[in-house]
């Protein structure tokens, strides 16, 4: 009886050593196939963080970033084709894609985040952040193009995509209000600005973003003064009822960065006086302006687009008596704007809310000169040189 004991204890020690060998085999296999997976995923990642930081405290344009973004793609390249995770795929992806944004080619950059999202949507279990990201590229790049509507189709459909509570939800209702501003339909620009500052959430999101949509109220106001914008009765009866120093006030981190966010505060300042014929105060602001430009902008390189335009709106005082003569005064200083294009992606909206060959467009029409429009949208990259008659 004890032999019996035995040697079923030995069977089950035998049994149980092979079962172990047997999943000790499974999981070598699983860890054969998938840690050089994760370790490139390592090397990919770190990769990135570096090539992200590197170009995030990069000044002025960063055309000459995107050779390091196109070697990285390159050494990753023969392994993006083997490994189909998508953490693996998103940062490869994302990386192409700075390739091609930072050279202003907006026609390969919309095709890669279609094929990134086309990769990700066929995925069974979809990551929303991943979806969301190349969707805003995807916009951003449509946005170039002058694609506005199918920028617009784009912005609705990832709203599915997004809580109504949540910071993704807000950021994609303020790429509609740019898209809106580009397209020149300031009406529904103006619907999206009202319902962001109505909702509940507003005062839960970032302060930075809520200033955000306070300069995007600001510049409405100023085409609803001027009126671009078409507003209700109710709504041009409360036109007067705007305080610009009320405005400044709700605007406390814009008007702290003075080599950035202060830029459109100051320059919407600017464009108001134009818009109520105040003369005498415009010359005052032009020249704090004229000051603010000397001391804090790079006129050469992160600057270059801003410091031109400051220049245009400092001949409104030169030429308030001789206006025929502004346009050909205007005209050297609108080629050397068209000579650095706009890039949504390169320079934050929250910036040049939009272009400043429209905002001098604004300018021109609103102090009574008669203007031709261009023959293709200033937003296009390399813009054209505005025409005047």
């Amino acid at each position: 009886h004890r032999d019996l004991h035995l040697s079923i204890r030995r069977q089950r020690q035998m049994c149980i050593r092979d079962s172990f060998k047997k999943e000790h085999q499974r999981i070598k296999a699983i860890y054969d196939e998938y840690w050089p997976v994760y370790m490139a995923e390592v090397s990919l990642r770190n990769g990135y963080e570096d090539f992200l930081s590197n170009l995030a405290v990069a000044k002025g344009y960063k055309k000459n970033h995107a050779p390091v973004a196109a070697q990285l793609v390159d050494d990753f390249r023969h392994l993006a084709a083997q490994y189909t995770t998508v953490q693996f795929q998103f940062f490869y992806r994302v990386v192409d894609s700075y390739s091609k944004v930072l050279c202003h080619d907006w026609k390969n950059a919309l095709a890669n985040a279609n094929e990134a999202l086309a990769f990700f949507e066929s995925k069974k279990f979809k990551v929303p952040a991943f979806l969301i990201v190349f969707n805003h590229q995807k916009v951003s790049c449509l946005l170039m193009l002058c694609k506005y509507e199918e920028a617009k189709l784009v912005l609705d459909h990832t709203l599915d995509l997004t809580a109504s509570d949540s910071s993704h939800h807000f950021k994609n209702r303020e790429l509609a209000t740019v898209t809106a501003l580009y397209a020149e339909k300031y009406s529904e620009a103006w619907e999206l600005c009202k319902t962001a500052l109505r909702s509940e959430r507003f005062s839960k999101i970032p302060l930075f973003d809520q200033e955000s949509w306070r300069i995007y109220y600001g510049y409405l106001h100023f085409l609803g003064q001027t009126g671009r914008l078409k507003l209700s009765a109710t709504e041009k009866q409360d036109l007067p009822k705007f305080r610009l120093s009320t405005w400044l006030n709700d605007l406390p981190l814009y008007s702290l960065d003075k080599r950035g966010a202060q830029i459109p505060v100051l320059i919407l300042q600017t464009l108001m006086l134009v818009s109520e014929g105040r003369w005498d105060d415009l010359e005052n602001r032009i020249e704090a302006l004229r000051k603010f430009r000397q001391r804090n902008l790079n006129p050469h390189d992160e600057h270059f687009r801003t410091n031109i335009f400051i220049h245009l709106l400092e001949l409104l005082p030169k030429y308030a008596h001789n206006l025929p003569a502004l346009p050909a005064a205007a005209a050297p200083w609108l080629e050397k704007l068209s000579s650095a294009p706009f890039d949504i992606l390169d320079r934050t909206f929250e910036i040049e809310v939009v272009p400043y060959e429209r905002q001098w467009t604004w300018v021109l029409e609103t102090i009574g000169l008669n203007l031709v429009r261009p023959t293709r949208d200033l937003n296009r990259a390399g813009s054209v040189v505005t025409a005047i008659n």
